[in-house]
């Protein structure tokens, strides 16, 4: 989808201890809903053994009359086998 402005900067968040070896961190980022950046924060997540995460993806695509236009699309997990998508991993 196309976007008006870029998101801002990433935000600091501070990581608790590893609650489990079992689980992993997924940092936050800035997410794309009703025209506007709202940050999702980042967490221990329990890890998946067929699914993984592509993160988001910025394109600049050149438009008309020299305006670029800037193209976002989420970040989302996916099966490794299958490439389909998957559910996010609960929490830890």
């Amino acid at each position: 989808m196309a976007v008006d402005k870029p998101p801002p900067a990433a935000q600091v968040q501070f990581v608790s201890p590893r609650p489990s070896s079992r689980c992993l961190w997924a940092d936050g980022q800035w997410l794309w809903r009703d025209n506007e950046w709202v940050w999702q924060e980042g967490a221990w997540l329990v890890a998946s053994k067929t699914c993984r995460y592509a993160d988001p993806l910025f394109v600049w695509v050149p438009g008309a009359q020299d305006r670029s236009v800037l193209f976002y699309t989420h970040g989302q997990w996916y099966d490794v086998e299958t490439q389909l998508p998957c559910p996010p991993p609960p929490n830890c």
